[in-house]
């Protein structure tokens, strides 16, 4: 398998070292002569112990200059758009693009949705805690122990992004990248919206219906260099079939908690990554005889989150019959997008918003 890579950051490294696990041939192009070689000498070694001279790292406009049949977009929001219809140009067999797809931009999220209709290529999102073992492991614990008529649904990523900060050390603060800009795809609605995701992820699986109106609360801050961006917020959703859920996310949260919760009138279930260092865990409590719970705990790297990222797009690329359903659809992808974006405006205008995900809309009321 042939992959492609654009940007030398962070993710870029993550995605490059999970592709080569899988014996793929890896070329990562960037703008930026100094990414690359940031990628080479600085950051790939001090993950992965010694930088792997089989990564072929090249200048963008030489790039698509060869074919590949996997395309990652790593690179930050704002040039997601752009790049996706460059990559598609290239005409691979997948294109991945990492999270968040959009910034909360509607006329770019109907931009995304109208590309998607007829993209030849499977275009996927790089929202990896779908395909993480937790989530398995809490799908499975829905089909298996009895949690009854779902009563409520709620999702949580509070954490502080010193982390984010701390693997990027080039950067002064979040104000020196996407990150600290909401309307670049950065602040907390945004950069945590694996929250959005993993709450869409788990309606759907319950049959719970699409969105229908949600209000939320946010928080807003200028940064250093004088931008703005949400460093929380709180989303309240009501889906089509009258369910109620919750959303929760920020930036500042030094004390982590992520986690996924259903709760139903005969049990709960809740999915939680890094309960624990390094262990994510499953619980089911039984709601008639508090005495009755299970649970399941799974040891994980950060690298894990990328290497079944890299497993399930292998076996798309593999699959005989061609190429088929995802849980990385970046349909999904672009419905959380959309819940951003009108979650950020509820906010602002102290109004609740109703959505359409046919004419990929909403209005405010």
């Amino acid at each position: 398998m042939r992959v492609g890579i654009f940007g030398a950051g962070s993710i870029g490294n993550h995605l490059a070292f999970s592709s080569r696990k899988i014996g793929a041939a890896v070329t990562v192009c960037d703008t930026s002569l100094a990414a690359l070689e940031r990628f080479r000498n600085e950051i790939y070694p001090s993950r992965y112990g010694v930088f792997d001279s089989e990564i072929q790292l090249v200048a963008k406009d030489s790039f698509l200059d060869n074919y590949y049949d996997v395309i990652f977009i790593g690179t930050p929001p704002d040039s997601h758009l752009n790049l996706l219809k460059e990559a598609i140009s290239a005409k691979p067999k997948i294109i991945c693009i990492e999270k968040p797809v959009s910034t909360p931009n509607l006329s770019e999220i109907k931009s995304f949705a109208e590309i998607l209709k007829t993209a030849e290529p499977k275009v996927l999102a790089g929202y990896n805690h779908r395909v993480g073992r937790n989530t398995a492991i809490a799908l499975d614990f829905l089909r298996t122990f009895p949690v009854g008529t779902i009563k409520k649904l709620e999702s949580v990523v509070l954490e502080s992004w010193d982390g984010i900060l701390a693997a990027h050390p080039w950067l002064n603060g979040p104000e020196d990248s996407y990150l600290g800009y909401t309307n670049r795809g950065g602040g907390a609605t945004f950069e945590h919206s694996h929250g959005i995701d993993l709450w869409c992820l788990f309606a759907d699986y319950l049959n719970l219906g699409d969105v229908r109106s949600l209000t939320a609360q946010a928080s807003f801050v200028t940064n250093q260099a004088g931008g703005e961006y949400d460093e929380s917020i709180s989303i309240q959703l009501v889906t089509e079939n009258g369910t109620a859920g919750e959303i929760h996310q920020n930036v500042t949260e030094k004390n982590v908690k992520k986690w996924v919760e259903i709760t139903g009138d005969r049990g709960s279930i809740r999915t939680s990554v890094g309960v624990l260092p390094g262990v994510d865990q499953v619980t089911w409590k039984s709601s008639i005889d508090s005495k009755i719970s299970i649970e399941s705990q799974v040891r994980k790297t950060r690298y894990d989150d990328f290497d079944r990222e890299l497993e399930e797009i292998l076996k798309i690329f593999t699959e005989s019959n061609g190429l088929t359903y995802s849980n990385l659809s970046a349909t999904s992808a672009l419905k959380s997008a959309l819940i951003g974006l009108a979650a950020l405006e509820s906010a602002r205008s102290n109004k609740d918003a109703y959505l359409d995900f046919k004419d990929w809309n909403f209005d405010l009321r």
